[in-house]
């Protein structure tokens, strides 16, 4: 993670990121506006590696998958910009799912600019309950970059080295890390 000074003090951190560190700052912030003294908190701000479904890693045969609840273009961005910070040698293939037809219809154009940031997006299909969403939208803006999920794309994931592969979403996303780094017959 991140280090940084805070008052003659270092502080280290299992989180990458600037948010991360915003939020760790503000925290600190708190603690002297408190009078709480920060060395007594120092080893839990360390231990601190994020909340549930945001950058949660595994480690695959050198290749990294990263699950990530991000879904909103402001999120997704700063998400990516982390990932990049931490692997920049490595290619960063994202599979976003759309979590609200209402949400992906009035942002979809600023979260394309957000995964622009990606070497690959895979876009997924969400129908809800009300109707189905047309990611072809998505795919559209970034022709170049951006593919629907298919068995073509994920043969094409697949035979990428040293990849990061993350998934953004609010939903469930477990049959991206299943068809990447399980499934063979793909």
């Amino acid at each position: 993670g991140y280090s940084f000074k805070y008052q003659n003090e270092i502080i280290n951190t299992n989180v990458y990121g600037v948010k991360h560190i915003e939020n760790i700052l503000a925290l600190l912030t708190l603690f002297s506006y408190l009078n709480i003294n920060i060395l007594d908190y120092k080893e839990y701000i360390y231990k601190f590696d994020g909340v549930k479904r945001r950058f949660k890693e595994i480690i695959v045969n050198g290749d990294i998958y990263i699950d990530d609840y991000a879904h909103h273009p402001t999120q997704i961005l700063y998400t990516l910009e982390m990932i990049k910070n931490k692997y920049p040698d490595y290619e960063l293939i994202v599979f976003f799912k759309p979590d609200r037809p209402s949400r992906f219809l009035t942002f979809y154009k600023q979260i394309a600019t957000s995964l622009e940031r990606a070497d690959y997006v895979v876009v997924m299909d969400l129908a809800s309950n009300m109707q189905k969403v047309d990611v072809n939208k998505l795919v559209k803006e970034n022709k170049t970059k951006f593919y629907l999920y298919n068995t073509k794309t994920l043969t094409l994931i697949k035979n990428i080295k040293k990849k990061v592969v993350v998934s953004l979403s609010s939903k469930n996303m477990q049959e991206v890390y299943e068809n990447i780094f399980i499934n063979n017959h793909i």
